[in-house]
């Protein structure tokens, strides 16, 4: 199972804040970016089917979206570990794996508090799974290949500037644009392992102009 390593949003985006922060002026014209990063799980329902996961740092400018987004799929089968001769215990096991490197360009409209998105662009997929010669000896296949990944969003997040709260209780400093996100995210891969995934995506930036 090839291990998936994400984005660290906090850190990301407590750099982007402070930089955010450092260049602000008098000028009323000039605001935050909107810069935020997000984390997604659900589970894949076409194609490879399974546990589904990732993150990814967006950056929108007028109405263009850009994403950087790193994405995995992971499906399991059920096997059977004997203890002793008359004990044998179930488990899980990684039986087919999908790592995914993309970078997509979108469109994004913001109402608000919640924002409607969709992307597409180009990856690098990584894909790994198990499998038995003729001797019933398994073993495990791995290959890599181009795909055309994409999304859809939709995103809540505060609508005006607020002191922002470490776990959504402990108000600190003063009123920021600078916050958390939910939504949901549609997400996938046209490839020759091609799948979709629904899932939760939990978000942390400035995710409009305030």
């Amino acid at each position: 199972m090839k291990t998936i390593i994400a984005f660290c949003p906090v850190a990301i985006l407590t750099t982007f804040n402070a930089l955010a922060q450092k260049t602000a002026v008098s000028d009323s014209t000039k605001t935050n970016p909107v810069i935020y990063a997000d984390a997604n799980f659900g589970f894949g329902f076409a194609g490879l089917g399974g546990l589904s996961y990732g993150s990814s740092l967006n950056y929108q400018f007028n109405k263009n979206l850009i994403t950087a987004r790193i994405n995995g799929v992971t499906s399991f089968k059920t096997e059977v570990a004997t203890v002793t001769p008359f004990v044998a215990l179930p488990y899980f096991t990684g039986k087919e794996s999908i790592a995914e490197y993309a970078l997509l360009y979108g469109y994004r409209t913001v109402n608000e508090g919640r924002s409607l998105s969709f992307s597409a662009g180009i990856s690098q997929n990584y894909r790994s799974f198990k499998d038995r010669d003729e001797n019933d000896i398994r073993y495990r296949v791995t290959s890599n290949y181009i795909g055309l990944p994409f999304e859809f969003n939709i995103l809540w997040f505060k609508s005006t500037k607020k002191r922002y709260r470490i776990y959504y209780i402990i108000p600190v400093g003063k009123p920021t644009g600078f916050g958390g996100s939910v939504g949901f995210k549609l997400s996938g891969n046209i490839s020759k392992r091609s799948y979709a995934a629904l899932g939760l995506t939990f978000g942390l930036g400035y995710h409009k102009h305030y």
